[in-house]
């Protein structure tokens, strides 16, 4: 039957040309590179030609568990319009027997960066049902000229009465290439207007709605070999899948077929064939049900024990570790704190396994690179190199957690001082800028700001940029706060210990847009001994120069214009933060360990009283921030 389904997806594949980019592991991300132009003449910006800048697009899927079992939600949501219940104009999906509750927020403020598009504080020209929402993601994309709905029966009813394809947007607030497709695409006022007039169209937060977005996510990795964000699904309007993809650039370049492309074959595609499309829905729904049903049925007894597999597993990731720069081969790079914290436990049960060595080249280059924010503390999702250099910039709440446990466990393992002040740092970025004032913490900050205050485009990693005559200018500035060096230069200490360079220290192919050119992302490739045996020097200068230098730092970082912040608190990433300060508090000679232990005392009193329905004994999916009563999602 699969097969029969596949057969009809690939003829409506061939008919539209859909791709959104080769893909590869799903623990990875889909990253697909167009050929450098040697043509001055194309693509030319400003008054000259060049060479036309490689393009990178990087669509990723969570190495997390939210890849983990995705079938297994296509069985539990196949006859989705029979799950349904209202709530006013929002539709609860049923999640087994349970389904989602209502919980009273703590105030806090909810941000949609600015009224007009992408935050630009201009007057809205749009504004569509997305206005109503909680989520900052769906409040992001409200003054679109696209006529957005959210997720519910009003969109489903619309789309049966007038008889059209759904096409259904799944992003999240911090997610970097949702905003690129927000920018080219559903800001475009022609753009627009086809999607208007030939579809439904839905926006869906991933993180509010885990449910819709594991459900059509596995179709995407079953058509697609690998998934990310933002999902781009067309549905008829039985909510059947068709087709889709990911990111798709606004016109056809690159190889790649045009957003509008794609919306205009579909329109044709609908008028002249809708009950064969419909039918192609009802097989694909038929053979991946099938499929789920067939990977679920009942295992022989495993060939080998739990510890074997357990091992196996661990050996399996130990040949694809990089034995110079830590972590898995290649790039891009993502900390997989999971895998470090299975081979710690592994050591713990067998020091003789020589692992741990794995693990701590890893924590040792994490903390040396750019992925590492040397300046605010915490650590980005990943990095674009197999360095751990140019990071992508958001930070997620569940890294930050998950990195806790690790460095802890790193330090227990060692007593390496490094290991406890990275955790320490990370500790002390989360309560500055990501808890809430009740105890929570919010999910984490955008990869996007402003470059300055008034600039009108935001830009990947302009927060977290430094120009070499920045930092020269501002130490020189500053130079009795250093004290007394002689004739040491605290410019040339600091930008030899971070490799900041006058030109830049980003690779071109690190950059694909050129938002950091002459930009320098901090990066420590030699210890403090190194540096001071270069400069003539010692340690205990150079540790002093780097605490002043980057505290500076620090202060003209918080003058600049921030990333958005996502203010949802989610329940399972607060835990993974209760589960590394647990970590944390357990080194008896940290010297923040009470503040550690009052942080997680709070925490916990905010998840009884915000996340936990005590009468149905269940915690709640997020939280939001205002007086009102929200549907919650249950985290199952």
């Amino acid at each position: 039957m699969f097969c029969g389904a596949a057969a009809k997806l690939n003829s409506l594949a061939g008919v539209l040309r859909l791709r959104s980019g080769p893909v590869d592991n799903i623990n990875k991300f889909s990253e697909w590179k167009s050929a450098r132009s040697s043509n001055s003449g194309s693509n030319a910006t400003g008054g000259g030609g060049g060479k036309r800048k490689k393009e990178l697009f990087q669509h990723q899927q969570r190495s997390s568990a939210n890849c983990c079992h995705q079938l297994r939600w296509f069985d539990q949501y196949l006859p989705l319009q029979q799950k349904q219940r209202q709530l006013g104009q929002r539709v609860i999906v049923s999640q087994g027997e349970q389904v989602c509750s209502i919980s009273t927020c703590p105030t806090m403020a909810t941000s949609n960066d600015g009224a007009g598009p992408s935050g630009t504080g201009t007057p809205p020209k749009h504004t569509n049902r997305l206005i109503n929402e909680k989520s900052p993601y769906l409040l992001q994309h409200a003054h679109n000229p696209v006529d957005w709905y959210p997720w519910g029966e009003e969109a489903i009813a619309r789309a049966r009465a007038e008889n059209k394809l759904i096409f259904l947007s799944v992003g999240y607030s911090t997610c970097h290439w949702c905003h690129v497709m927000e920018k080219e695409s559903f800001e475009s006022e022609e753009v627009a207007e086809i999607m208007n007039e030939n579809f439904v169209n839905v926006k869906v937060d991933r993180e509010e709605r885990p449910d819709i977005d594991k459900l059509y996510m596995t179709f995407i990795l079953l058509i697609n070999g690998s998934g990310g964000w933002p999902m781009s699904v067309w549905l008829t309007p039985d909510l059947a899948p068709i087709t889709g993809g990911t990111y798709f650039p606004p016109k056809d370049r690159w190889g790649m077929p045009g957003f509008t492309t794609i919306l205009l074959k579909l329109k044709i595609k609908w008028a002249t064939d809708g009950e064969d499309l419909k039918e192609t829905g009802r097989s694909i729904i038929q053979a991946i049900q099938k499929n789920v049903e067939e990977k679920h049925k009942e295992e022989p007894e495993l060939p080998l024990t739990v510890e074997e597999k357990f091992r196996q597993a661990i050996m399996i990731y130990r040949r694809n570790f990089d034995p110079v720069w830590g972590g898995s081969m290649g790039a891009p790079k993502f900390p997989e704190v999971s895998k470090l914290n299975l081979i710690f436990h592994l050591h713990l049960l067998d020091p003789a396994s020589k692992l741990l060595g794995v693990v701590l080249n890893t924590l040792d280059k994490m903390a040396a690179g750019g992925i590492h924010d040397h300046v605010f503390g915490g650590f980005a999702r990943y990095s674009v190199d197999k360095k751990w250099h140019v990071p992508h910039f958001e930070k997620m709440l569940y890294d930050q957690g998950q990195l806790l446990m690790a460095y802890a466990n790193g330090y227990k393992a060692t007593r390496k001082p490094l290991y406890l002040e990275v955790a320490d740092s990370i500790f002390k970025y989360i309560c500055k800028d990501l808890r809430h004032p009740a105890g929570g913490f919010y999910s984490g900050e955008d990869a996007d700001s402003l470059p300055a205050w008034d600039s009108k485009d935001k830009i990947e990693g302009a927060f977290y940029a430094w120009t070499f005559s920045e930092i020269k200018d501002l130490f020189n500035a500053n130079l009795e706060k250093f004290g007394d060096l002689g004739k040491l230069n605290p410019v040339e200490v600091f930008t030899e210990h971070y490799d900041v360079q006058p030109t830049g220290n980003v690779e071109p192919s690190s950059d694909p847009h050129g938002h950091l050119l002459e930009k320098n992302i901090l990066i420590v490739y030699g210890s403090l001994r190194e540096t001071a045996l270069k400069l003539d020097t010692n340690e205990e200068v150079v540790t002093k120069i780097l605490k002043v230098g980057n505290e500076l730092l620090h202060e003209v970082r918080d003058k600049r214009p921030r990333p958005h912040l996502d203010t949802k608190i989610i329940c399972a990433w607060n835990g993974l933060i209760l589960s590394g300060l647990a970590e944390l508090s357990r080194v008896k000679d940290a010297p923040n360990r009470a503040e550690y232990l009052e942080v997680a005392a709070k925490l916990v009193a905010f998840i009884r009283e915000n996340l936990f329905d005590a009468k149905a004994g269940k915690l709640l999916r997020s939280c939001y921030g205002d007086d009102s009563n929200k549907a919650k999602s249950l985290e199952v």
